[in-house]
């Protein structure tokens, strides 16, 4: 079985992420694989090259550089894959144009977040679905959305959640509060991501102001973005900067983890956010809006606290529930790291793409079987 991954870009990010912890396990388990990325290097593909994974740029200008079609076109004949999966909307659009084009058997896409695009966008997914064979949602609520508002085919839709590395971040070592000029007494609420509106880190400032709030919660901000220097400049503003603390990019986030005495992401929305599942494999809290994915990750049973409406105190309430509640948020911790060691490791997850990609290599062998088995099913069900 031969499978090529599109993917928009390879520089640091959720999807990018996904896609790399994904083809090294299929790699693992004897699946030939190859990645292609429409824009020019990036961090993750440079490790993919160096774990062996052929990895090809085509160097788009822009979102949408027709170009880029002739070129994926050309690369889908000359590897011959049996599937094409494509992440991220633009590779999405462009894959499965190219590799129908190219003549591809089996073409799948990757839908990572239920993100509130513009019409054009919606529009232009659903005039080409007709080229897919699956799309492949992280979350149910994912797959809700794309049925409802982006009008794709619910039959054409499975749902696979993303991964963990479990071992990674459940077996990490802390760091000491006081290597961040935290006390050791303090509280400390960790963030993990982009620093942009989707996210919305600016809730968690304004939450740090509530008054009930006690004075010793340190908030620390993991990431790089466009609203970096807005909060440090707001942190100033509102006398925070002694509380609140910008690291960057960093690589020890399994230690800061077990650092942390709760994680928090205030996001308008999601997909299945791989921040939440590194939080439930290190055994930390976590106060969550109820963004799509997030919901399905933490409750039911209890497994975190998620914020009732988007209000900067009802922010503040979640996070100080946390932490008062040592005794229930401890051991709603610990249940979503065994759920997260049992169901959710990048394993499990490239367990379910290998087994999708099987039955569609079989089914497209033999689609009488396929065709006889589907109706038995039917008359069965």
């Amino acid at each position: 079985m031969k499978v090529t991954f599109c993917i928009t870009e390879l520089d640091p990010g959720g999807a990018e992420r996904a896609l790399q912890q994904i083809v090294l396990v299929l790699q693992r388990e004897g699946v030939e694989v190859t990645v292609v990325a429409l824009s020019g290097p990036g961090v993750v593909g440079e490790e993919l090259l160096q774990a062996g994974i052929p990895v090809t740029y085509l160097h788009s200008c822009c979102g949408w550089d027709v170009r880029v079609l002739w070129k994926l076109r050309n690369y889908f004949r000359h590897e011959c894959p049996d599937i094409v999966q494509t992440f991220l909307f633009h590779a999405n659009i462009a894959g499965r144009i190219a590799a129908r084009w190219a003549g591809v058997p089996i073409v799948n896409s990757g839908i990572r977040v239920a993100e509130k695009r513009s019409p054009w966008y919606l529009r232009l997914d659903r005039w080409t679905e007709h080229l897919v064979d699956q799309h492949i949602c992280v979350s149910q609520s994912v797959l809700d959305y794309s049925v409802s508002v982006g009008g794709l085919s619910r039959g054409k839709c499975t749902v696979i959640p993303n991964g963990v590395d479990f071992d990674r971040f459940a077996n990490a070592a802390p760091i000491s509060k006081s290597e961040l000029g935290i006390s050791e007494e303090s509280n400390c609420l960790l963030f993990v991501g982009r620093l942009d509106p989707q996210k919305r880190p600016g809730l968690i400032l304004e939450a740090l102001r509530q008054e009930f709030l006690s004075p010793n919660v340190h908030a620390v901000f993991v990431g790089e973005g466009p609203l970096k220097e807005k909060l440090e400049g707001e942190c100033k503003t509102l006398s925070l900067s002694d509380r609140v603390h910008f690291l960057g990019r960093r690589e020890d986030v399994p230690q800061l983890m077990k650092m942390a005495d709760v994680l928090v992401l205030t996001s308008l929305w999601e997909g299945m956010p791989n921040v939440v599942l590194e939080a439930m494999a290190s055994g930390l809290p976590v106060v969550a809006t109820e963004a799509e994915g997030i919901q399905e990750l933490l409750a039911p049973p209890a497994r975190g606290f998620l914020i009732e409406n988007d209000s900067p105190e009802a922010v503040a309430k979640g996070i100080q529930k946390v932490l008062k509640e040592p005794h229930i948020f401890q051991p709603a911790a610990e249940t979503a790291q065994n759920h997260t060691a049992e169901h959710l490791t990048w394993d499990s997850a490239a367990e379910r793409y290998l087994r999708l990609y099987r039955d569609q290599i079989d089914s497209e062998a033999n689609p009488l079987d396929s065709s006889v088995s589907g109706a038995l099913g039917k008359v069965d069900s």
